[in-house]
This record gives structure tokens, C-alpha cells and sequence, in this order.
């Protein structure tokens, strides 16, 4: 239209920008529903639209007068576009202008209407085959339900997925019960996989079996596969089994385990949580649950290299850990360690100088620098002592990287902000574990690998070839040798000999012979001393933990 001129508002209803050239449209909708209507360009390229109510409004509107609804720049290109809702035989009046235009200016556009799908109606209003929620014009609609598993925010709630309170029973993204606990899969797309996933919390699969052992090692620092350059629990554990001691090494949480925290044989508590960035920390509930198995007589381990002076969760085992408060972040300086003689009874580390230690962060390890407590400022202890800190050839300030705290009640604690497999060697590490055992009153008693009895060539079975390999590894020159002998002394008695061989096949073939003694057909620590105080040891057993 050459000469359209502006015969409704110079200014639009509601966005006050400039419209001029108007052209006016009637609208009669034949259907009730949501309508879009948008100024698809031609050679008109920068449109301004209002909708009007003609029963409300004259024709044409004038200054002040209410409009349905406006835009300026919302569709394709500088178009306009308005959403709507309508009523079938409702009329509706619309003006569309040239932004800035001036009388005269040539330009075209079309003006398009389509009719919106409704998702909740049952109808396919917009005839593309697809009815409601299905239709993707309906996603982010409030009243889709969320689809648990197309990685699009459905019901516009800000939560995607399994992460949607909405979709927390849909079986997608249940992460729960012995198959999807241990099918090693990320069923629910939590990133976290079968008892690693908090879903898989108490499942049976998930929860450790314990066996009497005198002392657990959890293991928090593993459960993401991340532990760094350190494997502290795998350490702690070798240590343990060399001198001894029954252990269970769990890779889970301080929570998952908590029903083990008050078994009566167990003695010590061992906690690795790792060093920043490859740390896994426990949470206030779980330190609290800590505080009360000490409490309750169990001694505590508890290695962090960042718990005490980055990020610090407080707690009550604050009150028995033996750190006195204000320990300063550290540096990366501890690179080889001098050990002190704490002051309480046995624990004396001060031959113990110029100790390698092997960061589990290396050039960026910055360890907590702790200082003993008193026991004004940790009421649950009767004193605390340094034993171990920075060789002095560092010359590093007077701090400790290792406290021992005796407790008043309860059981005695260890505090490490380093990690107990970065000491020294091996053998270093045994007589640390020895010293520090003697303070926490680990009992020792059967201890070891776990192994099957009866399995003597580590096929995983018991059966007749067992029979045969023990006599050939006994008898016959150049045959390979039984690597667990605890698993071919078949009837525990502590000795490896011909015995065993008759014992294992009178258990297979001669009904009501003696069955094979503990730990028997599953995994197990040997529960019984072996002849003469000695140990038969078990030093390759690839079927059990």
C-alpha cells in the first residue's frame, strides 16, 4: 500500500517504539486456541505489530488504548511475532507498521498466522502428525512431563532428566538393586557408577561383608578412580598383612560402612581421604559418626592432607583428633620427613630421620602444617605429641605432619596430613605400621590375603585337579609350585604335605569325610596360627581381594 499513511497510534501499544505506514488486518479465528502471527519479510524488512480487540477498541484505535499484545523484533530477521490465545469467531484487528518509515516508502511483507499445538487438548492442532506432549512445540511446556532420558529440560523446571524430581521412580534412572548395582554401568546418568552411585547405598551388592577383622581401612580417596599418585589404603593394607593384622579394605564411604564402625572385634578405623585435588572427604555426619566409634573404644586413622587447613568441616573428632585449631594450609615442601619421640609411652619415632617421602601430589602437594594439641584445647584426649614432621634439612618452620592424640575415653587417634604410602619404602612403612599398631592397640590375630582353601592352582575351584597339583608340586621336580599355601593347606593344620593332598580327596569323594576348613569355597583370611607360630603365607591368590 503506496500511500499508507499512520492511521492508528504513531507509537505502539506497549513497547512505545516509533510506527509509522500502517496497514490494518481483521483476524477472524476459526478455532479456539494459541495462534502465532508473525510479519514474515519481504522488501519490508523491519516491521513494529499490535493486536487489538476490536470489541474493546474502535477502528481505528487511538493514543492510550489497550492492545493484546505488541512487538517489534521477535520474529524471522527484524519481523515481528506475537503468541496469542483466540477464541473461534473472535475477531481480532492487527496493525502492522514500518519501523521508522516515512510516508511513501514502498515495502512488503506477509503476514502469516498458524495455529499453535495445544498440549493438553488431545488434538494435533498444528497437523504435523504428532498430538500433545509429542509434538516438540510442546517441550519446555509446564504441562509435558519431564522424559527422562532425551536430555532436554521437558516441563521448563530447570532440571534435565534423572536429575528431574519427576523422574526419580522412572526405571531409567534407578540406580539401585544387585543387577543395576553391579553391572558396572551408569544407569541412571548420574555420571556415578553401581556402589560408587549413592542409589546403590545398601544394596547387597554394596555393602562389605566384614569377618571379624581387627581392623578397617575406608578408603574415600578411591571412590572417584582417582586417588593420585598415593594408594594409602592399598599401603595401609600391606602393612597390615605383613604384620599380621586382619584387615578389610573398603573403596566406599565413612556412611556405607557405618554398621561395621561398633563391631566388638574390630579395634582401629583407618580413614584415607587423599590429598587436594584427588581427595574425597568425609561430611560433618560422617566425622561425627568417627568421634562416636572413638567414643565407644575404637582407635581412629585419619589421613587428609588438606582436611585440617583448606576447607576445613568441622566437627567433634576436632575434640579427640589431637590438632590443635589454626593449622595453616602448607606448602609443597615436605619431601623427605624426621620422626620425633611423642612423649607417649611406646610411641617413639625419633630414630626414624631423614624419611624419603613421596608426594601424592607432586610439586603441589601443600601439606597441612599441624601443631599437637593440648588437651584444654581437645577435652576428649589426655595429650598429644608430634611424630613425625618436616626433615630439617628443609628448614621448615616447627610443624607436624603426623600427631598422636591418647584418648581420655574411648580410643586413641592418629592424625596424618600426609599420606602413610608415600613413607619411605616398604620396610619403612612396616615398622612405622608396627609402632603406630602398638599405640592403637590393634590385636594382630589371624591376618593375611584372602585366598579359598582347597584352590591350590588358582583356577578358582576345587575339584580333583587340586588333588593332583598338590602332590606334583610335593613330589615331582620341576612342577609349578602352590604360590598360596595357605590355600593348599587343604586341612589346616599349618603344615604343607601329603596330608592335604589325602584330606582333599577324602572332602570331594568320601561321603562324610571332614569338609575343608574356613574360610573353605569363599574368600576368607585364614582364621587359625599356623604350626609352630610360622606362616605359611599366601603370596599369589588372584581369585579373591
Amino acid at each position: 500500500n503506496i500511500s499508507a499513511g499512520t492511521d492508528g497510534p504513531s507509537v505502539d501499544a506497549c513497547l512505545l517504539d516509533d510506527l509509522n505506514g500502517d496497514v490494518w488486518f481483521l483476524f477472524t479465528s476459526p478455532f479456539t486456541g494459541q495462534v502465532a502471527i508473525e510479519s514474515a519479510p519481504g522488501t519490508l524488512g523491519d516491521t513494529v505489530m499490535v493486536v487489538y480487540d476490536p470489541t474493546v477498541v474502535g477502528c481505528p484505535p487511538v493514543a492510550g488504548d489497550p492492545s493484546i499484545a505488541c512487538d517489534d523484533d521477535d520474529g524471522t530477521g527484524l519481523g515481528s511475532l506475537v503468541q496469542i490465545g483466540v477464541v473461534a469467531g473472535n475477531d481480532y484487528l492487527i496493525q502492522v507498521g514500518d519501523f521508522g518509515g516515512a510516508p511513501g516508502q514502498t515495502g512488503t511483507f506477509d503476514l502469516v498466522i498458524t495455529q499453535l499445538e495445544d498440549c493438553t487438548d488431545g488434538l494435533d492442532n498444528d497437523m504435523d502428525g504428532l498430538v500433545d506432549c509429542d509434538d516438540p512445540d510442546c517441550t519446555n511446556d509446564p504441562a509435558c512431563p519431564e522424559i527422562c532420558d532425551d536430555g532436554v529440560d521437558n516441563d521448563a523446571d530447570g532440571a534435565i532428566d534423572c536429575a528431574d524430581s519427576e523422574c526419580v521412580a522412572d526405571p531409567i534412572c534407578i540406580e539401585e538393586g544387585e543387577i543395576e548395582c553391579g553391572d558396572g554401568l551408569d544407569n541412571d546418568g548420574d555420571g556415578l557408577v553401581d556402589c560408587d552411585d549413592p542409589g546403590c547405598d545398601g544394596t547387597l551388592v554394596c555393602v562389605p561383608v566384614y569377618s571379624g577383622e581387627s581392623m578397617l581401612i575406608i578408603n574415600q580417596d578411591a571412590i572417584d578412580g582417582d586417588q593420585g599418585a598415593i594408594l594409602d589404603g592399598d599401603a595401609w593394607e600391606t602393612a597390615a598383612n605383613n604384620a599380621g593384622v586382619s584387615v578389610l579394605h573398603v573403596t566406599d564411604t565413612v556412611t556405607t560402612v557405618l554398621p561395621i564402625l561398633s563391631e566388638p572385634a574390630l579395634d582401629v578405623i583407618v580413614v584415607c581421604t587423599g590429598t587436594f585435588p584427588s581427595d574425597d572427604r568425609p561430611t560433618a555426619t560422617e566425622l561425627e559418626a568417627l568421634a562416636a566409634a572413638q567414643a565407644a573404644g575404637k582407635s581412629i586413622v585419619f589421613t587428609g592432607g588438606d582436611h585440617w587447613g583448606f576447607l576445613h568441616v568441622a566437627s567433634s573428632f576436632d575434640l579427640v583428633d589431637g590438632v590443635a585449631a589454626g593449622a595453616a594450609d602448607g606448602n609443597d615442601a615436605v619431601v623427605s620427613l624426621d620422626g620425633f619421640d611423642t612423649g607417649l609411652g611406646l610411641a617413639d619415632f625419633s630414630d626414624l630421620q631423614d624419611i624419603l617421602y613421596t608426594q601424592d601430589q607432586a610439586g603441589n602437594d601443600w601439606t597441612d602444617q599441624l601443631q599437637a594439641a593440648t588437651s584444654a584445647e581437645d577435652t576428649g584426649i589426655v595429650a598429644a605429641g608430634k611424630a613425625f614432621g618436616p626433615d630439617d634439612a628443609l628448614a621448615q618452620p616447627l610443624y607436624a605432619v603426623t600427631v598422636l592424640a591418647e584418648g581420655a575415653t574411648g580410643g586413641n587417634v592418629i592424625s596424618m596430613s600426609i599420606e602413610f604410602g608415600g613413607i619411605g619404602d616398604v620396610a619403612t612403612r612396616d615398622d612405622v605400621f608396627n609402632r603406630m599398631s602398638a599405640f592403637l592397640g590393634a590385636t594382630g590375630g589371624p591376618g593375611g590375603p584372602q585366598f579359598k582353601r582347597g584352590d591350590a592352582n588358582n583356577d578358582n575351584l576345587f575339584n580333583v585337579a587340586d588333588v593332583v597339583f598338590i602332590a606334583a608340586a610335593l613330589f615331582v621336580p620341576g612342577s609349578d609350585p602352590v604360590t598360596c599355601t595357605d590355600a593348599g593347606d587343604v586341612n589346616d593344620d599349618g603344615l604343607f604335605n601329603v596330608a592335604d593332598a589325602v584330606f582333599a580327596a577324602a572332602a570331594l569323594f568320601v561321603p562324610g569325610s571332614d569338609p575343608v576348613p574356613a574360610p573353605g569355597q569363599t574368600c576368607g583370611i585364614d582364621p587359625t596360627a599356623d604350626a609352630g607360630g610360622g606362616d605359611l603365607g599366601c603370596a599369589v591368590y588372584p581369585n579373591c581381594p
